[in-house]
């Protein structure tokens, strides 16, 4: 005998329940259940007592098993269809998955294509056909994926610790997807496929939109970021966890040098704009948590000024008010609100310092949550105004200057990286460990405070910085194809010690998942001048 409690209330079994059959669910609306603050799959069978919660659309964790299975369900499809292409999933633009083909494609207009994948997709979705995981040993993984020709996936599980490996069987196709699933097909009635030459965009059901998915987003700027980062990590040989571990293995200092140069690169291609851009005044750097922001803006600062150009650097950090004056959101400070800034006082001194070449700037001291002094910065008409912050792009700060008088720079780490070609790595987990690493080492903060912390922080990247990603004139990627190497050893112990029942157990268990894979690289061997200093410290910029 066993008690469960559900939603509050609390029943008694004799016999041990699949997690499906304890909700009533008509219309297949949630898709994973946490337990006792694990998550599990609806399939999972449970025998003890237990705390069972069952996550909808509005979960982000949901989303991310929902998404995965869409994921599953076109590769087996494309199997059924084209047992012979060869493909590549990528997380691209408007938070969907990019389908590329790389050998074998469909000879097909992408018309055409898209309405043969949309009639066989609703043709496996209306029959409901079971999702089933099962647990084979690596020899039996490897041959079942060698039958399937999928290549790629071999080569990842030399790097998998464990005996065993989960499959997942629908009928008779097989695939290893690194994430739960939903229990079967019938499940994925959301999705939508969107003709994006030379490929496909799947996009699924989003949680800040309450599990609809929502107009497509082109976003052209973003987007030659996203190829830009391809191209790097194809010239790299970086495009999965198994190539970049055999980067390290192969010549790991070239590697190293191979990451930083294309950062090196970006410093000179920005002079090359600002000969372009005659009339700048103002170099406007943001970015996303953990991007990298201060370290590139001192770089450029200093690359400048080793080509003869004059620099001041303001940082908007010390624009915010004194710490009882910022704004609230749901009864909390508000720290990622622009409304938290002196947005007066901000404009008024970047006037000063254009129209009369000085200027009084704040000094904020973030420990006692207020400013504490002012420091007179005196320039000439030569001179150019780097502002680093989240709110840099925002235009409620800029929109008073000439617009020929800025040139504004948006700062991300994309790592274009995949497990293998049907499971794209998220492009918010290198942000994420590096902010972990960075608390631990330099604020005092353990991972459970900023995984506390991130969801607000995403929260507030969504409002406040990327709206604005689309009126950059350059954008950096500031990721380095080895990074997850030298940021596994730093942050994975801290991960292992969180306890199963804690609500950030869930997230702490899928980044170390994912850097389990990465052959650790040791942080000595980072370049002393490298963005990553920023987060594992001993930066010299001399």
């Amino acid at each position: 005998m066993f008690t469960l409690k559900i939603n509050n209330q609390e029943k008694t079994f004799q016999t041990p329940m699949r997690l499906k059959a304890l909700i009533d669910d008509p219309h297949l609306e949630f898709f994973l259940a946490r337990v006792n603050g694990r998550p599990y799959e609806l399939s999972h069978v449970i025998n003890e007592n237990a705390t069972i919660e069952f996550l909808d659309v509005r979960d982000s964790e949901a989303i991310y098993t929902y998404e995965a299975s869409l994921r599953y369900l076109v590769s087996l499809v494309l199997f059924e269809l084209y047992p012979k292409a060869s493909y590549k999933m990528h997380f691209s633009v408007s938070r969907g998955v990019y389908l590329s083909f790389t050998e074998n494609a469909p000879k097909l207009s992408l018309k055409a294509l898209k309405r043969q994948l949309t009639t066989a997709l609703n043709a496996w979705i209306n029959k409901d056909v079971p999702i089933e995981r099962i647990t084979v040993t690596k020899e039996k993984a490897k041959a079942i994926l060698t039958n399937l020709g999928f290549e790629d996936k071999l080569k990842i599980l030399p790097y998998r610790k464990e005996g065993t490996v989960h499959l997942y069987q629908c009928d008779t196709f097989y695939n290893y997807m690194y994430h739960h699933l939903v229990p079967s097909t019938g499940y994925l009635k959301k999705y939508r496929l969107t003709q994006y030459p030379p490929g496909l965009m799947i996009e699924a059901p989003r949680a800040e939109f309450n599990g609809e998915i929502p107009l497509f987003n082109d976003e052209p700027v973003f987007k030659e970021m996203l190829k830009e980062a391809n191209r790097r990590v194809k010239t790299l040989k970086a495009e999965s966890i198994p190539d970049v571990n055999q980067q390290t293995k192969n010549d790991l200092k070239a590697f190293i040098n191979g990451s930083e140069a294309y950062h090196k690169a970006a410093l000179n291609d920005i002079l090359d704009h600002l000969n372009v851009f005659k009339n700048v005044r103002v170099i406007a750097l943001t970015g996303p948590s953990s991007s990298g922001k201060t370290t590139f803006t001192k770089r450029l600062e200093k690359t400048m000024n080793d080509h003869g150009l004059k620099t001041t650097m303001i940082s908007l950090d010390h624009y915010y008010l004194d710490r009882k004056n910022i704004p609230l959101k749901v009864g909390k400070k508000d720290f990622e609100s622009i409304y938290g800034l002196d947005i007066d006082r901000f404009q008024n001194d970047i006037d000063s310092l254009i129209k009369n070449g000085h200027a009084l700037v704040p000094e904020f001291d973030f420990i006692q949550g207020k400013r504490t002094d002012e420091i007179k910065i005196t320039m000439d008409k030569e001179t150019y105004i780097l502002i680093e912050g989240i709110h840099a792009l925002n235009p409620l700060l800029t929109s008073h200057l000439d617009p020929a008088y800025l040139f504004k720079i948006f700062i991300s780490p994309h790592l274009q990286m995949r497990l293998d070609d049907h499971n794209p790595l998220r492009i918010t987990v290198v942000r994420l460990l590096r902010r972990m690493v960075r608390d631990v080492a330099f604020r005092g903060t353990d991972v459970l405070t900023t995984l506390s912390m991130w969801p607000s922080v995403r929260d507030g990247e969504f409002t406040w910085i990327y709206p604005f990603l689309e009126e950059a004139d350059y954008v950096f990627n500031s990721s380095l194809s080895y990074e997850m190497g030298v940021l596994k050893p730093l942050v994975e112990a801290s991960l292992q010690k969180i306890d199963k029942k804690n609500p950030h157990f869930i997230t702490a268990n899928r980044l170390l998942k994912t850097i389990k894979y990465f052959i650790p690289i040791d942080a000595s061997l980072v370049p002393k001048d490298s963005v990553l200093r920023e987060f594992i410290g001993g930066l010299d910029l001399s």
